[in-house]
């Protein structure tokens, strides 16, 4: 079975009901994935067991909010800022270093800290006396 959004792929979408299309369609909104959710808004807002508030609803998010965010290609409302490696150097270093002394190889030592195979194979390479 293969999932992709929550659903299942070549599900009918008509099969869920509104509560958790209504549902869905916000935490997709939440995650800065507007064009998916614009696809759930227009098939609650299509759908004829939606009630009429309901219906207005999706409109208005179809119109007003979620449309023009994924015509406009938004980014997310909070973006996460990328880590700054910078300030642990050194300490990473040193860890990499007791690591390899453990009998870790590269690839588990990469796994564990972070880091890149370049960054760790340097670290392997200046620590070999």
């Amino acid at each position: 079975m293969t999932y992709h959004d929550g659903f299942m792929v070549g599900d009918n979408i008509m099969q869920y009901d509104l509560k958790t299309l209504v549902g869905h369609a916000r935490h997709l909104e939440d995650h800065g994935l507007y064009r998916r959710a614009l696809r759930l808004w227009q098939e609650i807002a299509t759908r004829s067991d939606a009630s009429d508030d309901l219906r207005d609803l999706a409109w208005q998010q179809i119109t007003r909010g979620v449309g023009i965010r994924a015509a406009t290609g938004e980014p997310p409302q909070e973006v996460l800022p990328k880590p700054d490696r910078r300030y642990l150097v050194a300490e990473d270093k040193k860890r990499i270093q007791a690591y390899f002394k453990m009998g870790y190889t590269s690839a588990m030592i990469c796994g564990l800290t972070g880091r890149s195979r370049s960054f760790v194979a340097t670290c392997r390479k200046n620590a070999t006396p």
